[in-house]
């Protein structure tokens, strides 16, 4: 039964043998297409999985809208990072992550070029970046100090065992070279979190050196990371934002042209089913170059 089948077909493809190669042409072409698509699909649902409170945490995003320009960005104000830190009662802790601690390092001659943020030591609190020294609680809570990947780490020093010594960071400001204090050391970043860094600042450092203008309105610069509490849902969490939002907004009068608007985005939804961002921290993959890719398999 199955041998004649076989030799149905094969007198099909010999009959019509040019229909035949585009069929067979167009099959593995289809076939690959979705084994590419299935393949990008489990690497992208990796990504930020491995934070132990990943069901809990959620970015701030912000909208500006003004008289010329309407923007949606990955990023929000210091202001209200302060705001959910004091008020918000559904938020169990929030972290900032700062931009702009990138750059030359220097050790005696030897200079690497490290890519870093600013940070607090909340952030050990928000996610799962373990310290192999150090104590996370502490690390970043004074000024002039660090965090260094082990291999970074390993890279300017040839050992993990720095705690204590000193980088100093090149080129930051003309004539100055300030130098910081090594006082943790992590475990490289995963390849599948959506920020990739190797070296982390005190906040409080930025903060004394260049005095945050701590203005709502100031949305560039910054991601805030929120732990909910155990029970509340986005939804709630939401419901603070807005009204945060809709009072601040209205406390700057009716001058103010610049409007801005809240929203969440779960961590896991962070680098696949994206919206489209400004300022994001690291390479996401928009919700619409998921249905492009779907609508290019389905096509064949």
């Amino acid at each position: 039964m199955i041998l004649s089948y076989f030799k149905t077909a094969r007198r099909v493809i010999t009959r019509n043998r040019i229909f035949s190669l585009i069929n067979i042409i167009g099959l593995a072409a289809s076939m690959s297409v979705a084994l590419l698509f299935i393949s990008i699909l489990t690497e992208m649902l990796k990504y930020d999985n491995f934070h132990e409170k990943k069901d809990r945490i959620v970015r701030v995003i912000t909208t500006s809208r003004d008289a010329q320009y309407d923007v949606d960005l990955a990023t929000s104000s210091l202001a209200l990072a302060q705001e959910i830190r004091e008020n918000v009662t559904e938020a169990e802790t929030i972290t900032t992550l700062g931009y702009g601690f990138n750059g030359d390092f220097k050790n005696g001659d030897k200079i690497q070029t490290l890519k870093g943020s600013w940070a607090q030591s909340s952030l050990f609190e928000v996610f799962t970046f373990p310290l192999v020294s150090g104590n996370s609680s502490t690390a970043l809570t004074e000024p002039n100090t660090m965090v260094i990947t082990e291999s970074a780490s390993k890279r300017i020093f040839g050992t993990t065992d720095v705690l204590g010594k000193s980088l100093v960071r090149v080129g930051t400001e003309p004539g100055k070279n300030p130098e910081f204090v090594i006082t943790g050391v992590m475990k490289d970043v995963s390849k599948f979190s959506h920020m990739q860094f190797e070296v982390l600042g005190s906040s409080a450092t930025n903060e004394s050196n260049n005095p945050a203008t701590n203005s709502w309105t100031d949305v560039w610069s910054n991601h805030n990371y929120v732990v909910l509490r155990e029970g509340v849902s986005v939804r709630q969490f939401q419901a603070a934002l807005d009204h945060i939002a809709a009072r601040r907004n209205a406390e700057l009068g009716s001058d103010n042209k610049q409007i801005i608007s809240l929203d969440t985005q779960r961590l896991t939804n962070i680098v696949f089913f994206s919206k489209s961002l400004d300022n994001q921290i690291g390479a996401t993959m928009p919700t619409r170059f998921f249905w492009l890719i779907s609508g290019c398999r389905s096509s064949y």
